[in-house]
């Protein structure tokens, strides 16, 4: 039986990066995320369209100029490492909005891993926002947030609509094993391009802290 999951039918896998990252192809896995942030409930829905509109903004800068903007970080580069430069900023924000997918995901791996697995994850995801996002936002993005988290699907449902997003009428459903196997993978292939680009705005000093 094939696979059903979203993870193993992804047709663009993020760069491994080593110095540099190709902003071709970071884009275009970039691109598989919102699909799959979907099917983990509407409280990520504003996370999920701030990601669509920077990769959006980030792809318009890189069809001006596609040589110079060959590699992810020359965009940072060529503005100066200007924290309030339009490009700097979109990938800033897409950054950020990566974080928190990734740790909404590392929530599902975590609790499988668990003795006792909650099937809420209500408190887990809000401590993923109080991380990565919640310092960012005002208080309207915050409020928004916080009434999303009421209706949170279930542990079981996300599973469930993450594992079956490729099943066919009276297929049998993928095993867990091979579900959280090819969850795992995703998380380290999304953490070998997303970590290196957490260091980079560290080390230069370009998280804003700005509130939106």
């Amino acid at each position: 039986m094939s696979p059903t999951d979203v993870f193993a039918v992804i047709k663009c896998k993020f760069p491994s990066a080593g110095e540099e990252i190709a902003t071709e192809k970071f884009l275009a896995a970039a691109k598989e995320v919102p699909d799959i942030i979907g099917a983990l409930g509407t409280v990520l829905m504003p996370v999920k369209m701030d990601i669509v509109n920077n990769i959006q903004k980030l792809s318009g800068k890189l069809s001006e100029e596609p040589e110079k903007y060959k590699l992810l970080f020359d965009m940072v580069r060529e503005e100066g490492f200007d924290a309030s430069a339009p490009g700097t900023i979109s990938l800033l924000w897409l950054k950020r909005g990566l974080e928190m997918f990734r740790g909404a995901l590392c929530t599902l791996l975590e609790a499988h891993k668990s003795k006792n697995p909650s099937n809420s994850l209500v408190e887990q995801f809000r401590g993923v926002y109080s991380k990565c996002l919640s310092q960012y936002h005002g208080w309207a993005l915050q409020k928004l947030f916080y009434i999303g988290l009421a209706a949170l699907p279930y542990r079981t449902s996300m599973v469930e609509s993450l594992r079956d997003a490729h099943r066919k009428d009276g297929e049998e459903p993928e095993s867990d094993e091979t579900f959280y196997k090819n969850l795992e993978a995703f998380i380290d292939n999304l953490s070998g391009c997303l970590d290196p680009i957490i260091a980079f705005f560290d080390d230069h000093g370009l998280n804003s802290r700005d509130r939106v």
